[in-house]
C-alpha cells in the first residue's frame, strides 16, 4: 500500500512509514503532502497553479499550459516552469514531467477539484483535435500523436467515453502494430491516471492482446471484442480487420470464418464482403468472389481496393474487358494505387496488349520500386516478347527484394532458356526446387531445359513428375509428348499432344507439335490441318510457317513449300533451320546454286548439325562437284559417326567417283546401323551391278523390295539387272511393275525403252523413250538413247535433232555428250567437232574416274582413229585402259563392244584399242 500511494518516491516512503501505519486503511494519501514538498519554496500562487496545471499533458509546451490552466500563459511562466528540476525537456515534443513527481500531482488535481480535473482535460482534448486537421490519418505519424493524446485527454475527462472511443481502436489496428500499442497505451495512462475501475478492466484486457512476439493485431482485435464496447457495427468492422490480417497471411479459410462472424453482426459491412471475396479468388472459388465483391461494391460504390481486386478475379476467369473496366474504375478512384496498374498491366499482358502492359508495369513500378510483384510481372512480360535480357534485370531484381521467391527464380530459369543458356537455366530451376519442390511447372521447366540439352530421360523423369501433379496441366503434358516425339515414341506423343489440345484447343505449341508426329509418320494431310490451325491462333509465328513449308516440301508441293520457308526466313532471317529447309526444297527442285546459296547461310547461322553440312554434300553430289561432296559427307560423319544417312550418301559419292571398295564399305556401315532401310540396300546393289557382281547385286534388290513392296527405284533397278544379264523379259516384269506404282518416272519408262531396244522391239522402244522425254525434257539419256534408235532405224534428220538436243542440255553428262557426238559423227553432220568440244567440256567438269569417263576418251579416241590417226588413238586411250581395275574390265569391254556394233568402221577403229587393252 506504501509503495503504491508513494509511487516509491524515497521521499513518501519515508514520510509514510514514519505514520507506523498497522494496516492499509491506516496509511493516509500522502498527496497533497507531497506537492507541497515539491513547491515549499514557492509563494507565487500563479507559479504553483502552472506548475499544477502542467502536470495533466503527458507531454508539455507554452500553448498546452495555456489549455490546462484556461488562460493564457505568459511566456516568462512557462520558462519558469521549465527550469524545475522534475521538468525535462524531450528530443521532439516539448517537455515533461518526471514521473515519480508528476503522477501526486495528477491525483492532487483529482482529489482537489473533479469538475476542475474534467475541465482542463476536455480543454486538452479539444487542444489536441484541432491539430488533427484532415480526416483519420494513422499513417501520418503528427496525426497519430496529436489523436492519441486527445483520446487520453477525453478518457481522463470521462474514462466513460472509452465506449464511444473504443471502435478507434479497429482503425489504429489496421494501421500498423506500433499506432495500436500507442493507442492501448494511451488507455492504459489514462486508466491509471483515473484510477477507473472498469477503465482499468478494459485496459488489461487489451494488454493481454499483445505479447512478446506480437507482430500484427489480430489477438489485439480479439481483446477489444471481448471488452463488450464494440456496437455491433463496430464490432463487424474489428471481425473484418482480423479478417484482413488473416488474409494477409495467407490464411484464406480463417480469414472466410471471420468474415462470416462479421456479417452476422452487420450484413453491411462491405469490407467484410471484399474481404471475404478476395480470400475465395485465392482458393479459386471464383463464383463466389466474385457475388461477393458485387455486394461489396453495391455498398460501397467508391471501394477501389474491393473493385480493384474484382478486377483481378475477372482476370483469373479470363473476362478481360470486365477486368480493364474494374481496373480503370479502380484508377480513376485512386491513381496511386500501384497494385492496381499493376493488375491492369496484367490484364494488357494476357491479351498481348504488351506496350501498354509495360506502361502500367513502368507506372506501378515508378510508385512503388520495391513491388515485387511489378516488377515480377514486367519481367513476364519481356519475357513473352522476347526482350529476355530485359526480364532476367527484372526478375534478378525481384530476388534481390526477396530471395525467397521461387517464383522469381523459375521465371529466370525460362528466360535463360530462351536465350540458349542452359546450365544457367537448369540452376536457376534447381534454385526455385529448393525453396518449393512441389511445383509443377517449375519441375517441368527444368524437364523442358534438359530437353533442349537433349538429356531426354531426365527431362521424361522431370516431365512425368510435373503431370503427376497435376493431370491437367497442359504445357507439360505437350512438352513430354515432344520427348516422346524426339526418342520416336509416336503413339505416346501423340497420346500427350491430343489430351493438351483437350484442354487447350488454341495451345498453339502443341498443335504444331502433334503437326510434326503426323509428319514424321507420314500423315501429311493431317500434319498441315494442325500446322494450319496453329496459323490461324498467330500467322506470324515464323517457326510455324517453316514447319508447314518443310511438309510441303516432303509432300512434294515444293513452290507452296518455298512460299511458306521464304515467308518464314522474311520474318526471322535468323532461322537457320528455316534456310536449310529452303536449301532442301531448292536441291529437290533443281535449283543447286539456290540450294548451296542457302546451306552455306544456314551453316553461317549454326554449324554444329551434321544434316546441314550432309545436305549441302548432297547438293555438290547432285552437281557432280563430287570433290567438295566428299569433303561436306567427311566433315558430316566426323561431327556424328553414327548418321547413317550421311555414310550412305558417302557411298554414292564414292559409286560415282567409281572408288567401288570405299563405296561398299560405306554402304555397309550404313546397313549396319540401320538394316531396315530399303535405299541403302538398293544402293548397295546398284554397286554389285556396276561391277558386273550381278548375283550379289539381285540378292540386295530382292531384300530392299522384301522390306518395301512398293519401291519402284529398287524395282527398277533389279529390271536394269536383269537387263545386263539378258532376261528381257524378267527385266520387263520388274519395269512394268515399277511404272505401275510410278507411271510419270521418267528414269523408269526410259529403261523400259532401252530393254525394248535390247530384244530388237524398237517401235515400243522409241514411244517409251519419246514418253520419257515428254516427262523430263532435260532428260540427257533418254534423247542420246533415242538419237541412236532412230539413227539405227534409218531417220537420221530426227536423229541429228535429237543428237544437239543432247549437246545443248546444259546439265548433260559425259558419257550422253559422247553418244550424241557420235550419232553426229557417223550421220556427217558438218558441226560436229563442235559436239567434240562439248565432250571434252563437259568430262574435264565432271569430278569422275572410272570406268563411266572412260566412254568420252574412248569416243575421242575412236574419232582419231576414224581420221587415220590410229598411234594417237591408241596413246589418248591407253592411259585410261593402264588405269583400270580388274572387276572394271568385264564393263569395259561390254561398252566397246557396244560402239564397235555401230559399224564397222568404228569395229576396226577399235582393233588397236583392244589390242593395247588386252596387253
Amino acid at each position: 500500500m506504501i509503495l503504491n500511494l508513494s509511487g516509491r518516491l524515497p521521499l513518501l516512503v519515508d514520510m509514510l512509514a514514519r505514520q507506523h501505519p498497522v494496516d492499509g486503511t491506516a496509511v493516509g494519501d500522502p498527496t497533497g503532502t507531497a506537492v507541497d514538498r515539491f513547491l515549499k519554496w514557492e509563494f507565487d500562487p500563479s507559479r504553483r497553479a502552472a506548475a499544477l496545471a502542467g502536470a495533466l499533458p503527458r507531454r508539455v509546451n507554452q500553448d498546452l499550459l495555456s489549455t490546462a490552466l484556461g488562460e493564457d500563459a505568459d511566456a516568462g511562466l512557462f520558462d519558469w516552469l521549465t527550469r524545475q528540476p522534475f521538468v525535462s525537456a524531450t528530443a521532439t515534443s516539448g517537455y515533461q514531467y518526471h514521473d515519480v513527481v508528476r503522477e501526486p500531482m495528477l491525483r492532487h488535481l483529482r482529489q482537489r477539484s473533479v469538475e476542475q480535473w474534467q475541465a482542463a482535460h476536455a480543454r486538452l482534448a479539444d487542444r489536441y483535435r484541432g491539430w488533427c486537421t484532415g480526416p483519420s490519418a494513422w499513417n501520418d505519424a503528427a496525426w497519430r500523436d496529436h489523436h492519441v493524446e486527445a483520446t487520453y485527454h477525453d478518457l481522463c475527462a470521462d474514462p466513460l467515453r472509452i465506449a464511444a472511443i473504443a471502435a478507434d481502436g479497429i482503425d489504429a489496428a489496421d494501421s500498423t502494430p506500433a499506432a495500436a500499442r500507442r493507442w492501448t497505451d494511451a488507455i492504459g495512462a489514462a486508466a491509471h491516471d483515473t484510477a477507473d475501475a472498469e477503465l482499468s478492466r478494459i485496459s488489461t484486457r487489451l494488454s493481454e492482446g499483445w505479447d512478446a512476439v506480437s507482430t500484427n493485431c489480430r489477438q489485439l482485435l480479439m481483446a477489444l471484442i471481448d471488452t463488450g464496447c464494440l456496437n455491433p457495427s463496430a464490432t463487424a468492422r474489428a471481425y473484418a480487420a482480423r479478417a484482413y490480417i488473416l488474409y494477409r497471411a495467407d490464411e484464406d479459410e480463417a480469414a472466410i470464418i471471420e468474415c462470416s462472424r462479421a456479417l452476422a453482426h452487420d450484413p453491411t459491412q462491405a469490407r467484410a464482403y471484399a474481404i471475404r471475396a478476395a480470400a475465395s479468388h485465392w482458393l479459386s472459388r471464383y463464383d463466389a468472389a466474385l457475388a461477393d465483391f458485387d455486394r461489396a461494391i453495391a455498398l460501397d460504390s467508391d471501394d477501389s481496393w474491393a473493385i480493384a481486386r474484382r478486377g483481378q478475379t475477372y482476370c483469373a476467369t479470363e473476362q478481360y474487358e470486365e477486368a480493364l473496366a474494374d481496373y480503370n474504375r479502380a484508377i480513376a478512384l485512386d491513381g496511386n494505387d500501384g497494385w492496381a496498374v499493376a493488375g491492369r498491366g496484367q490484364v494488357y499482358r494476357r491479351l498481348q496488349r504488351y506496350d501498354e502492359a509495360l506502361a502500367d508495369f513502368d507506372r506501378a513500378v515508378a510508385l512503388d520500386g520495391d513491388d515485387a510483384w511489378a516488377v515480377s510481372e514486367r519481367g513476364q512480360t519481356y519475357h513473352f516478347i522476347s526482350r529476355q535480357n530485359d526480364a532476367l534485370a527484372d526478375f534478378d531484381r525481384v530476388i534481390a527484394l526477396d530471395p525467397k521467391d521461387g517464383f522469381a527464380f523459375a521465371c529466370r530459369g525460362a528466360a535463360y532458356r530462351e536465350l540458349g543458356r542452359y546450365e544457367d537455366a537448369l540452376a536457376s530451376f534447381e534454385q526455385a526446387m529448393v525453396l518449393d519442390d512441389s511445383v509443377p511447372w517449375v519441375i517441368a521447366g527444368r524437364g523442358d531445359t534438359f530437353r533442349m540439352l537433349g538429356r531426354l530421360e531426365q527431362a521424361l523423369a522431370d516431365l512425368d513428375r510435373a503431370v503427376a501433379l497435376d493431370n491437367d496441366y497442359a504445357w507439360a503434358l505437350a512438352s513430354r509428348g515432344r520427348v516422346y516425339y524426339d526418342i520416336e515414341r509416336f503413339r505416346e506423343a501423340l497420346e500427350d499432344c491430343d489430351r493438351a489440345i483437350a484442354l487447350d484447343p488454341n495451345y498453339a505449341w502443341a498443335t504444331v507439335t502433334r503437326g510434326l508426329i503426323h509428319r514424321a509418320t507420314d500423315r501429311y494431310e493431317e500434319a498441315l490441318t494442325d500446322l494450319n490451325h496453329a496459323m490461324t491462333l498467330d500467322s506470324t509465328f515464323s517457326w510455324v510457317i517453316a514447319h508447314r513449308g518443310e511438309t510441303y516440301r516432303l509432300m512434294g508441293r515444293h513452290e507452296q513449300a518455298l512460299a511458306d520457308l521464304d515467308r518464314a526466313i522474311a520474318l526471322d532471317p535468323d532461322d537457320a533451320q528455316a534456310t536449310a529447309s529452303r536449301g532442301l526444297t531448292n536441291r529437290a527442285m533443281g535449283r543447286y546454286e539456290e540450294a548451296l546459296t542457302d546451306f552455306d547461310r544456314a551453316m553461317t547461322l549454326d554449324d554444329s548439325f551434321s544434316w546441314l553440312v550432309a545436305s549441302r554434300g548432297e547438293a555438290y553430289r547432285l552437281m557432280n562437284r563430287n570433290e567438295e561432296a566428299l569433303a561436306d559427307f567427311d566433315r558430316a560423319i566426323a561431327l556424328d559417326g553414327q548418321d547413317a544417312w550421311s555414310i550412305g550418301r558417302r557411298g554414292r559419292v564414292y559409286r560415282a567417283m567409281l572408288r567401288y571398295d570405299d563405296a561398299l564399305a560405306d554402304f555397309d556401315r550404313t546397313i549396319e546401323l540401320d538394316d531396315q532401310q530399303p535405299w541403302i540396300i538398293a544402293e548397295r546393289g546398284r554397286a554389285y551391278r556396276l561391277l558386273g557382281r550381278f548375283d550379289e547385286a539381285l540378292t540386295d534388290l530382292d531384300r530392299a523390295i522384301a522390306i518395301d513392296g512398293d519401291y519402284s527405284w529398287a524395282i527398277g533397278l533389279r529390271g536394269e539387272t536383269h537387263r545386263l544379264m539378258q532376261r528381257y523379259e524378267q527385266a520387263l516384269a520388274d519395269f512394268g511393275r515399277a511404272i505401275t506404282l510410278d507411271e510419270r518416272d521418267a528414269w523408269l519408262i526410259a529403261c523400259r525403252g532401252h530393254t525394248y531396244s535390247c530384244m530388237g522391239r524398237h517401235q515400243d522402244a522409241v514411244a517409251d523413250l519419246r514418253r520419257a522425254v515428254e516427262l523430263y525434257d532435260e532428260y540427257g539419256w533418254a534423247f542420246a538413247a533415242l538419237a541412236r534408235i532412230t539413227y539405227t532405224s534409218g531417220d537420221t534428220d530426227e536423229a541429228v535433232q535429237l543428237a544437239w538436243r543432247v549437246i545443248r542440255l546444259p546439265k548433260a553428262e559425259s558419257d550422253d555428250l559422247c553418244t550424241a557426238a557420235s550419232v553426229l559423227y557417223r550421220a556427217g553432220d558438218p558441226e560436229w567437232p563442235a559436239a567434240l568440244e562439248r565432250v571434252r567440256e563437259a568430262a574435264a567438269n565432271e569430278q569422275r574416274s572410272l570406268p563411266r569417263s572412260v566412254l568420252p576418251v574412248l569416243v575421242l579416241a575412236v574419232c582419231d582413229a576414224v581420221g587415220g590417226d590410229v598411234p594417237g588413238a591408241v596413246k589418248r586411250a591407253a592411259p585410261v585402259l593402264a588405269d583400270a581395275l580388274t572387276d572394271q574390265l568385264e564393263w569395259l569391254s561390254t561398252e566397246i563392244d557396244e560402239l564397235a556394233s555401230w559399224s564397222g568402221e568404228l569395229a576396226a577403229a577399235l582393233a588397236p584399242l583392244r589390242g593395247n587393252y588386252a596387253e
